[in-house]
C-alpha cells in the first residue's frame, strides 16, 4: 500500500470536504462551507495536508494561515484545525503533525484540542494559551455600568468608521464570517471588540475573540452582555483570561480540561488573540 502525505490546494478542497463530511462529520455542512474561507495570508495557496493510500484520502490536517499584529509586527500565524484520520492510518498522524511543523518562522496554535491533543502538543513543545475561562453572566457587572463615559458602536459600518490600521484590517478579514464586531469610543481612545460562540458543558456562550483595549470594556460592559447574548441565543459571555487582562470585571473562572496552546519562538503569550481560527465561524 502507498502512503503519502501531500499539501491540499485550494484545488483539493472540494475532495477533502466531501471526505470530512462523509468520515468525520456524518453530514455536509459545516466543514464545507468554511474550509475554503480560512485562508487569510496574502499569497498563500495552502490549506493544511491530506494523507492518502493508493491514492484515496484517509486523512486531513487542517491549517488556517493568517498575517497577524505581533510585537510591533505583522506575523505568520498558522491555526491547527481540524486533524482527523480515519482508523487503522492513524499511526501517520505524528508524522503529518512534523511536516506541517517544518516551518519555524511560523507561530502554531491550536485553540481546541481534545484531552489526548492537548498532551500530545505539550508534550512537543507546546505551550498552553490560558488555564481558564472567565464566564460572564448578565447582571454580573451592572454595578460597573457607566454609559455615559463612552460610545457603544454597534453598526458594521460605523464600526469599521470608527477602527484603523491593524484593527480595520482584522474588521475586514471578518467581515464575512460570524463574529459580531463592536467598538467602544472613548474620546480618541477606540476598544474594538469581536466575538463569536462556544459550547461549554452543553451550554451556548458568546465567546470574547479579541479585545484591543480591555480598559474601556469595563464602563460598557453589561450592555455589551446583553447584545452577545441575544446576537447568539447565549446565556452569557465567556473570554480567555489574557485577551481582557485589565479589565475591571467581575467574573466566574471555569478552569479548562485541555486548554488552547501554541508553539512559537517570535511571540509571546499575550500578543495571541482568538481572531483568524475556527472560532471565527
Amino acid at each position: 500500500m502507498k502512503i503519502e502525505i501531500l499539501p491540499v490546494h485550494r484545488g483539493d478542497l472540494p475532495a477533502i470536504e466531501r471526505f470530512l463530511a462523509k468520515e468525520w462529520t456524518g453530514e455536509g455542512g459545516k466543514p464545507a462551507t468554511a474550509l475554503r474561507e480560512r485562508n487569510w495570508l496574502p499569497g498563500n495557496e495552502s490549506f493544511g495536508l491530506r494523507l492518502e493510500a493508493d491514492g484515496q484520502i484517509v486523512g486531513y490536517l487542517g491549517a488556517s494561515y493568517s498575517l497577524r499584529p505581533a510585537n510591533g509586527s505583522l506575523e505568520r500565524f498558522c491555526a491547527i484545525a481540524p486533524w482527523f484520520v480515519k482508523d487503522g492510518y492513524r499511526t501517520q498522524s505524528l508524522r503529518m503533525l512534523f511536516k506541517l511543523l517544518e516551518d519555524k518562522e511560523v507561530t502554531y496554535v491550536n485553540y481546541t484540542p481534545s484531552r489526548p491533543m492537548f498532551k500530545l502538543f505539550t508534550g512537543l513543545g507546546f505551550r498552553k494559551l490560558d488555564d481558564a475561562k472567565l464566564l460572564m453572566l448578565p447582571l454580573l457587572n451592572l454595578d460597573r455600568l457607566r454609559p455615559w463615559q463612552s460610545r457603544l458602536l454597534t453598526g458594521s459600518a460605523e464600526v469599521r468608521a470608527a477602527l484603523g490600521g491593524n484593527d480595520a484590517r482584522m474588521f475586514d478579514d471578518h467581515i464575512n464570517t460570524m463574529c459580531r464586531q463592536i467598538a467602544i469610543v472613548a474620546g480618541n481612545r477606540v476598544c474594538y471588540l469581536a466575538a463569536g460562540r462556544r459550547m461549554l458543558r452543553g451550554l451556548r456562550f458568546a465567546e470574547i475573540l479579541h479585545v484591543s483595549e480591555p480598559g474601556l470594556l469595563a464602563a460598557q460592559f453589561e450592555r455589551i452582555v446583553w447584545l452577545l447574548c441575544r446576537h447568539f441565543s447565549a446565556v452569557g459571555v465567556t473570554s480567555d483570561e489574557r485577551l481582557i487582562a485589565g479589565a475591571k470585571l467581575h467574573a466566574f473562572r471555569y478552569k479548562l480540561n485541555s486548554p488552547g496552546v501554541y508553539k512559537s519562538d517570535r511571540v509571546r503569550r499575550e500578543d495571541i488573540d482568538n481572531m483568524w481560527s475556527e472560532l471565527a465561524y
